[in-house]
């Protein structure tokens, strides 16, 4: 279950270690704190003379005594660190700052990376699905709930998304299942069960949702208020990964490409974007113009496009590296990333003419990431979860630096501890 409640800061790296007074790096790490100490006697970067603010703080923050005092002081089994930050990285006058804010313990998160089991539906709430239960988050109250509604057994969720319009939470299962929950009471108004499970669901911010699922090969239109499909595309002999929308627009990820679809027609795609190969389920459009749309490529492909949607042509692209996990924008240009694979590290990138700069990232989850959502209300602290592997979700906040923000007491990283 959720582990909110704790105020212990288990993992935090500046926590001061209760058994470290000697100032001696332990050989074998049993915390952070001593895997970060570790990695900087290797790197060798407790050699320094030169004081940089990082090493200053590490030092006040572990020892309560300066760097140069350390410095010129007998230490046993290491030397202390450059002005390079393990954790944070950053360009000059970035327009974007990355700020870890709290962390969660997700026990039974699944390990599949094509569910969505992470739905960000209101400012405050957050839903959760651990195998087959199903939890609320409160991020102001700090507070989780088990929402125990219907009849759903030992059926591991695989999506869930929630339509404003009608305060309704949609729960898929890999029973095939659909459960339709009022968020108000709780309480269960509808249960069906389709063809094949459903692994992306979205609101189509009016009275239903967009569904598809990896093997259904179809996406579909749910009517809440009449609970029945009004559409159905079928993509015969695709898999099927992301979906996103914005207004009428449609943009679905299959294993061959990107298409975009008029939600008002249902007729032919009216683009194709094939630069990736293969695409990922990562795909977000621009919040203050549908003409963009930012995509990721999956593990074959590792590339993090922005397209133009009247045109289909590229605007700007980059080799990340690594598979695209998620993508959600900021601003006009600016977005958030999450990767997978080797790097585990989320990062704020913003389009400059043609290139794509990376303005800030960190690498704080030991795993992939492989789930992430936004807060689809608070833009201006642009708060975003991501989860991984190591069964963590952990919560973002982003400084605009071209603008003042102001950052409330929930989401500030510097007031709140990690919850685990």
């Amino acid at each position: 279950m959720l582990n909110p409640g704790s105020m212990k800061n288990k993992h935090c790296f500046f926590r001061t270690p209760n058994h470290l007074h000697s100032r001696e790096i332990p050989a074998h790490a049993q915390n952070f704190t001593e895997l970060g100490l570790q990695k900087a006697k290797l790197d060798h970067v407790f050699d320094d003379d030169d004081p940089s603010p990082y090493a200053d703080s590490l030092c006040r923050a572990l020892w309560g005594v300066s760097y140069q005092q350390i410095y010129r002081a007998p230490i046993l089994g290491f030397s202390l660190p450059r002005t390079q930050d393990p954790v944070i990285s950053i360009r000059k006058n970035p327009p974007y700052v990355v700020n870890n804010g709290r962390c969660l313990d997700l026990p039974g998160l699944s390990n599949d990376y094509f569910v969505t089991p992470i739905c960000w539906a209101t400012e405050e709430l957050t839903y959760i699905g651990l195998e087959s239960k199903l939890y609320s988050y409160n991020v102001i109250k700090l507070q989780s709930k088990k929402i125990n509604v219907g009849s759903i057994a030992d059926s591991p969720i695989t999506a869930l998304a929630y339509n404003s319009s009608l305060s309704v939470l949609v729960r898929a299962g890999s029973d095939s299942s659909l459960q339709f929950i009022d968020t108000h009471s709780n309480k269960q108004t509808r249960l069906n069960h389709a063809e094949s499970a459903h692994t992306n669901i979205v609101s189509d911010m009016n009275h239903g949702f967009y569904m598809i699922g990896k093997t259904s090969h179809a996406l579909i239109h749910y009517d809440l208020r009449e609970h029945t499909i009004t559409h159905s595309a079928q993509f015969p002999n695709s898999m099927l990964t992301g979906l996103a929308i914005n207004k009428h627009t449609l943009a679905i990820s299959t294993d061959g490409c990107i298409q975009l679809y008029d939600a008002r027609k249902w007729g032919k795609p009216q683009l194709n974007f094939e630069g990736h190969n293969p695409p990922s389920k990562a795909l977000d459009f621009s919040p203050n113009t549908g003409k963009r749309i930012v995509t990721g490529g999956g593990a074959g492909d590792q590339t993090l496009k922005v397209w133009n949607t009247d045109t289909g042509k590229i605007i700007a692209q980059k080799n990340m590296g690594n598979l695209i996990c998620g993508v959600h924008w900021l601003d006009h240009d600016g977005f958030f990333v999450t990767q997978g694979c080797n790097n585990n590290g989320v990062s704020c990138w913003s389009i400059q003419d043609s290139k794509l700069s990376m303005d800030a990232s960190s690498t704080l989850h030991s795993d992939e990431i492989l789930f992430s959502a936004q807060n689809p209300v608070n833009k201006d602290q642009l708060i975003t979860a991501s989860s991984g592997m190591d069964e963590s979700l952990r919560f973002w906040s982003v400084s605009n630096t071209k603008k003042p923000v102001k950052v409330s007491e929930t989401s500030s990283s510097l007031t709140l501890p990690i919850i685990r």
